[in-house]
């Protein structure tokens, strides 16, 4: 099914000037590539056939018992005609519990969760599969939800996403396939550190940040991406910008301060083009997401 309301970001994209023709036009080719699953039977489907089969075997009986010299009726018996009809009708698809625990996973994911106590949770979605004093983890459709807490309440969230569990995130559904650059017009790259200078407590990362609005109770939403060639090159990039800066040139190490890779935004140039190329593979939610910077 082809998703309007990303056609209608990409467009919106464009025309602010962060998206290209060429780079717009092959956006949109992805997403209008035709899924290539192949839709189920309707269940109603199967039934009818299984009627006829039931048929079949009862006009065999009939036939063979004729042959043997007893009288075959000249058609078939009323009640096996209505029996028929009422199972084709009375049987009706019913929606399938992967229907329900996917209802419960976007609840799961919501921002609706946020500031609630982790037990009226526990209630709602089952027993959680880990618990600790600062995060209670649950398994719902499948997927895993990990709630973070602040004394009672939760205070933030974080769900992977995969083919299974693609969350509705502020309006978008998110895939594997969601790149950064649908989600530009909503929130900007954002490092907590880069360049070496999380030392060993955090592996460095360039996310997208939404700080939050009043539509959304100001529930932040930080975008992850998965560490790779373009984030290292996108880094490479943003330390390269923030040298020079600072007056420093690229092979510069040692009058460099580790406090200018630290809590950075407003991304230049090169790392926003790199950078959208990037997947989103993660979702957080919630009030104090990167606490110790100023956002």
């Amino acid at each position: 099914m082809i998703d309007l309301g990303q056609l209608e970001k990409l467009n919106d994209l464009r025309e602010k000037g962060v998206l290209t023709d060429e780079e717009f036009q092959a956006e949109k080719q992805r997403l209008l590539q035709p899924d290539k699953q192949q839709p189920k039977k309707p269940v109603y489907t199967v039934v009818i056939g299984l009627a006829f089969v039931t048929i079949a075997a009862v006009v065999a009986t009939l036939l063979f018992t004729a042959k043997e010299g007893e009288n075959l009726p000249a058609v078939l018996p009323n009640a096996l005609a209505t029996d028929v009809a009422t199972e084709t009708v009375s049987d009706a698809p019913t929606i399938p519990d992967e229907v329900s625990q996917a209802g419960s996973y976007q609840w799961a994911v919501s921002p609706e969760a946020i500031g609630l106590n982790p037990a009226f949770v526990e209630r709602k979605l089952g027993v959680a599969k880990e618990k600790s004093p600062s995060v209670w983890s649950f398994e719902v459709g499948g997927c895993e939800v990990d709630y973070w807490l602040k004394g009672s309440e939760i205070k933030s969230l974080f769900t992977k996403v995969t083919e299974k569990c693609q969350p509705n995130v502020d309006g978008v559904k998110i895939t594997p396939r969601t790149t950064f650059l649908l989600l530009m017009g909503k929130a900007k790259l954002f490092s907590s550190c880069i360049g070496g200078s999380c030392g060993n407590a955090a592996d460095p990362t360039i996310d997208l940040l939404s700080t939050g609005a009043h539509y959304n109770n100001f529930i932040a939403i930080q975008y992850e991406g998965q560490y790779g060639d373009v984030t290292s090159k996108a880094m490479d990039q943003w330390v390269s910008a923030i040298k020079r800066q600072h007056g420093a040139n690229d092979d510069d190490y040692d009058s460099i301060d580790v406090e200018w890779f630290n809590c950075i935004s407003n991304a230049p140039a090169e790392v926003v083009s790199t950078m959208r190329r990037q997947v989103v593979t993660g979702i957080w939610l919630g009030r104090d997401l990167n606490e110790n910077c100023s956002t």
